[in-house]
């Protein structure tokens, strides 16, 4: 699955890299190396078939490809890919789980409630308001 910032990867973990430690970036982030850590963007984590995570992933998107140890929590969507391997707890709005996935944890997709306003005709309720108490 394409992601419309795909063309524009602002941080990248290659894949002789070893991360100690948590890492926040303002943007996207491929990661293809090890992480033990939290994985933190304001955008999107992809997350490649030989890497892997340790730790929390928290983004606003993340395509998981290769292997995360911890709860991911995104905005908008998570897609685990074939050969993904998710062990802990999820919670976005919309899931994505290509057959072959391992994802041994919970799942949460909360729904944004939608509030319609219903228009209150005022003279109307003068006009019940005005009933109730002629009517005693």
């Amino acid at each position: 699955m394409a992601h419309a910032n795909d063309s524009k990867i602002d941080t990248i973990i290659g894949a002789a890299s070893q991360v100690h430690g948590n890492i926040k970036v303002e943007g996207s982030v491929l990661v293809a190396g090890r992480v033990d850590g939290d994985v933190t963007s304001d955008d999107f984590v992809r997350v490649v078939e030989s890497s892997t995570i340790t730790g929390n992933l928290i983004a606003k998107s993340a395509i998981i490809a290769g292997r995360v140890e911890g709860n991911v929590r995104c905005e908008t969507k998570v897609q685990l890919g074939k050969k993904a391997s998710l062990l802990g707890d999820l919670k976005a709005s919309r899931l994505v789980i290509e057959e072959g996935a391992v994802f041994t944890g919970k799942s949460e997709m909360p729904v944004a409630e939608k509030v319609e306003e219903v228009p209150v005709d005022e003279s109307t309720e003068v006009s019940k308001q005005q009933t109730r108490i002629s009517g005693t």
